[in-house]
């Protein structure tokens, strides 16, 4: 598997940005990790990552905000098994490119990062299968 270095902003809380600094070690650079800005105010990153763990936060406006404001940005969402199905959808329609669970193997992990830096959709196996469950 070959490595994309690729310059990344993480909006979540400091202990998602620590995760996923530590996962993706040598993968990616985590450039900007403060999440109390505004999720548009960077110019230079190919991929966003939203960590999506709690509903305090509406996701799907920052999502829709940041493809509004900065159209060619490649977002990911990271989550857990519970937001993916609950979310997944309406952030799908706010322009997320990917998703995948926060307790899916490293190596899916960064397969997500490496196709959605490209601009290619990804959906986590174990995702599309919760989705196909949901009613």
């Amino acid at each position: 598997m070959s490595k994309h270095r690729s310059r990344t902003r993480v909006i979540g809380s400091k202990s998602d940005v620590e995760t996923l600094r530590s996962l993706l070690s040598g993968v990616i650079d985590i450039v900007e990790t403060n999440f109390s800005k505004s999720p548009t105010d960077q110019t230079s990153e190919e991929l966003i990552i939203i960590a999506v763990d709690l509903d305090l936060l509406n996701h799907i406006e920052v999502c829709r905000r940041i493809i509004t404001e900065r159209p060619t940005a490649n977002v990911l969402v990271w989550t857990d098994s519970y937001h993916a199905t609950k979310y997944h959808n309406q952030l799908m329609r706010a322009g997320a490119r990917g998703f995948c669970l926060t307790d899916s193997a490293r190596e899916t992990l960064i397969e997500a990062v490496q196709q959605v830096s490209e601009g290619l959709p990804f959906c986590d196996p174990a995702i599309t299968a919760l989705v196909k469950q949901s009613p």
